[in-house]
């Protein structure tokens, strides 16, 4: 402003200095005309001898006055022209005093313009996502509509197949409209979504899952608003249509049968999560909420170990920060595990769970089991001591660091009598969050319940289910006369659950019909390669399965002589060694599974006593 003054005063002054010096000129021009003038009159008598006119005199005079009333108008305009310029410069001059002003007063009107605009395309994609709703609601039209689930009040969730895991409330950096939901399958099979439905609190997110929609063991299923942008480089399971509020809002998870698998309230505000830094809402593993540690979440991971608040120390202040704590965090899944077997059984029963991190860093375990008392009367006596010396678990491995799966399998349950019987695995990590971890185990033992007594003249005396080591298909099945005579099968039946194979001793091809007392009787499948260098006596088609077959042999009167019942599993056997299985005692019962043992020879004992043959 100062500059500006001076440069004013600087005008005004030449201004006024010209002005001064232009007047100055022209009163010494007038002086030296009338200097000129008096000189004339003076001249010597001799010299104007001859005078000039009058009226000479006169025009001069005023040829003079009218250049000099010429000169001074074109003074006059100038110092209009003059005028008008300082006016043009005082008017700018007031321009460039204002300017910051209009300038701010311009980013301000921008930014208000770009908060319009933003607000304006935010509005365009919800009427544009109530648009799609409508189209796909009209293309629907004519079917029948689905009934949706509601919540019942004071209904509680299940939250053991799917849960809710981790939620993007409040969209992503880009946009605001890039949310997404997250599903985790808890339980230890996988989970057909089928009929499932995901509803928020008002219906604007209705989600019907189909038959496609399956999530595996541990897995996790994306789900993202509008497009498959919502989560870069992470392609979505599910595309939905709909917002979700950042407060006052709820999400609901129902199966197939509208049961509340799961649900997050947020009547007030989300119970995590923040929407300045879009850090994610994710679950923990006791199934508490918390703000995740990464910017953008954790979508088709295992979640963070947290958003943690921390203060540097040292001199200087300014310190200070938010950093996530490396942590190890120890997660068991499922947390039980049930095992039914029939007394005096000794096949093993097999189940699995898994060992997880879901913090950060190394996590290494240890198992071990600790068995209690069985129950008395169906009731089980957590207080009586563990029956000393009595094992029927096995885990593999006992150790290791997570991620890991372990095996556990029964061992030894044919020495328990009928009852059920408790253990629980206890998986132990040092340095830990949420250790120790249990898996509480139980093993039914079921009695043995004896059919009603068979003739059994005739019996199966040894199976080949699992084929050979040429061929799977190789199968063969032996019996064995229990009598001491000759009996003829001609019209016999052995029988399967499954129909096959459905063999009748009457249709060819049939080498003989006869089983020698104290005999034995071989039966192949297709071809006679099924035992090797063993003469066969029935060829018969069709095959075993491999996770079991029910076999029943009736004489020609339809009357059942003996049966074995392995539907739920072969009582023996292996498939690996093509092991076959062989019956122990064949007067006692085929239905019994501690009657049959796996072979001691390789590919079995065909037309020879068994290996496991006990009187």
């Amino acid at each position: 402003m100062k500059k500006i003054a001076i440069l004013i005063i600087i005008v005004l002054f030449l201004i006024t200095g010209g002005f001064f010096w232009w007047q100055n000129k022209n009163h010494l021009k007038l002086n030296f005309f009338r200097a000129q003038v008096s000189s004339s009159l003076e001249r010597p008598q001799e010299e104007i001898n001859e005078p000039e006119p009058e009226e000479e005199i006169n025009n001069k005079l005023k040829t003079n006055l009218a250049e000099a009333l010429e000169r001074v108008n074109n003074l006059s305009e100038e110092l209009d022209d003059l005028s008008e310029r300082i006016d043009v410069l005082s008017q700018r001059i007031a321009e460039i005093e204002a300017k910051p002003q209009a300038v701010s007063e311009e980013i301000s009107e921008t930014e208000k313009l770009k908060e319009i605009i933003e607000e304006k395309e935010d509005k365009e994609k919800i009427e544009q996502e109530k648009l799609e709703q409508e189209e796909l609601e009209q293309e629907e039209a004519g079917q029948e509509s689905p009934i949706l689930c509601e919540k019942i009040p004071e209904s509680n969730p299940n939250s053991n197949k799917v849960i809710i895991n981790e939620v993007s409330w409040m969209g992503a950096t880009n946009s605001a409209n890039d949310e997404w939901i997250e599903l985790k399958n808890i339980s230890n099979e996988e989970i057909n979504l089928a009929d499932w439905q995901l509803l928020d609190k008002d219906n604007q997110i209705k989600i019907i899952f189909t038959d496609r929609d399956r999530v595996s063991v541990n897995g996790f299923y994306l789900l993202e608003r509008t497009d498959d942008d919502s989560v870069p480089n992470v392609s979505a399971d599910f595309i939905y249509i709909g917002a979700l509020g950042n407060t006052n809002e709820a999400l609901y998870l129902f199966d197939e049968n509208c049961q509340l698998q799961d649900e997050v309230k947020a009547f007030s505000d989300w119970p995590a999560g923040d929407n300045g830094s879009k850090r994610t809402m994710e679950r923990k593993s006791n199934l508490e909420w918390q703000t995740s540690s990464d910017s953008g979440g954790t979508p088709k991971r295992e979640n963070s170990a947290g958003y943690f608040e921390y203060y540097s120390g040292g001199g200087g202040g300014g310190g200070g920060g938010f950093s996530p704590s490396p942590q190890p965090i120890l997660e068991v899944s499922p947390k039980n595990l049930e095992f039914t077997v029939i007394e005096f059984s000794t096949p093993p029963q097999e189940g699995v769970f898994s060992i997880t991190n879901i913090g950060s860093g190394d996590l290494e375990w240890t198992g071990n089991i600790e068995y209690l008392s069985p129950s008395i009367d169906g009731i089980i006596n957590y207080t009586s001591p563990p029956i000393e010396g009595l094992k029927w678990l096995e885990l593999n491995p006992d150790f290791g660091i997570a991620p890991s799966e372990i095996s556990v399998s029964t061992k030894n349950t044919s020495n328990l009598i009928a009852g059920v019987y408790l253990a629980k695995i206890i998986i132990n990590a040092e340095k830990t969050e949420e250790s120790p971890q249990e898996v509480e185990v139980s093993l039914s033992v079921e009695e043995f319940v004896p059919e009603e007594e068979l003739p059994q003249t005739v019996v199966i005396n040894e199976i080949a289910w699992m084929g050979n080591e040429t061929s799977s298909a190789d199968e063969w099945i032996e019996l064995y006369n229990n009598s001491g005579q000759d009996i003829n099968l001609f019209g016999w039946q052995l029988k399967s659950s499954d129909g096959g194979p459905d063999i009748v001793f009457d249709l060819p091809p049939i080498a003989s019909a006869t089983i020698s007392a104290d005999g034995f009787y071989l039966l192949e499948r297709t071809d006679d390669n099924s035992a090797p260098n063993v003469s066969v006596d029935f060829i018969y088609s069709g095959a075993l399965e491999n996770d079991g077959e029910e076999l029943n042999l009736y004489d020609s009167f339809d009357n059942l002589i003996d049966k074995v019942d392995c539907s739920s599993g072969w009582f023996a056997g292996d498939n690996n060694t093509k092991q076959t299985m062989e019956r122990k005692n064949p007067e006692n019962s085929g239905n019994n599974p501690a009657n049959w043992g796996t072979s001691q020879e390789s590919e079995g004992t065909p037309r020879a006593q068994n290996s496991v043959f006990l009187l």
